[in-house]
């Protein structure tokens, strides 16, 4: 485990367990988000970055295999592409375990696993879900590094991943498809 990354992973759960919203860096760019299980914090998200709330945000999840235990299935094939490259995959019908307020207007979620990073090794340890979206006042540019974050977010969330532990990110949003699993087949929405 990457020695820096330890102080902020206990700090970080205690966080997300008691409702509280957190700016951390992810395999691509800054994300915040909360414990998707708590709806206040998902809907202060919402505030804290201005944001329609009518636009869903993503979760993270520490592995496919995890997604399996929740009851989101997700074929090999599509697995090995999603590993090219950072992306989110749409999935047409949430999972019972996933309350609605998380889900588009479709019922849809969007779902990614992180490929490196502070991210990663903090789910890997501490086998959950969290809420992603970017770290930006809506309408603003998505924070690629830690110089770039907003001192109005940094100032509305309870906890700041420590700047050191932004590290092997590829800079740029992931990669967005839709998954249908009827003609088990999927579209590129973001390239």
């Amino acid at each position: 485990m990457n020695p820096l990354f330890t102080e902020t992973f206990k700090r970080a759960d205690e966080i997300l367990a008691a409702g509280g919203v957190m700016l951390y860096p992810t395999d691509t760019v800054w994300g915040i988000g909360c414990n998707p299980m708590n709806e206040s914090s998902y809907n202060r998200i919402f505030s804290i970055k201005h944001r329609d709330r009518e636009k869903s945000c993503i979760l993270l999840a520490p592995s496919f295999e995890f997604l399996e235990s929740i009851g989101i299935h997700t074929p090999a094939g599509l697995r090995q592409y999603s590993m090219e490259k950072p992306t989110t995959i749409i999935y047409e019908h949430r999972t019972h375990i996933l309350p609605g307020y998380l889900c588009a207007e479709d019922g849809s979620v969007a779902i990614r696993v992180p490929h490196n990073g502070w991210v990663l090794e903090f789910l890997t340890n501490y086998p959950q879900l969290i809420v992603s979206t970017s770290a930006n006042i809506s309408g603003r540019p998505t924070p690629t590094h830690a110089l770039e974050l907003d001192a109005e977010i940094v100032e509305a969330v309870d906890y700041c991943v420590s700047f050191d532990c932004e590290i092997d990110a590829t800079r740029q949003s992931s990669r967005i498809i839709r998954w249908d699993s009827e003609r088990n087949e999927f579209e590129i929405i973001r390239g």
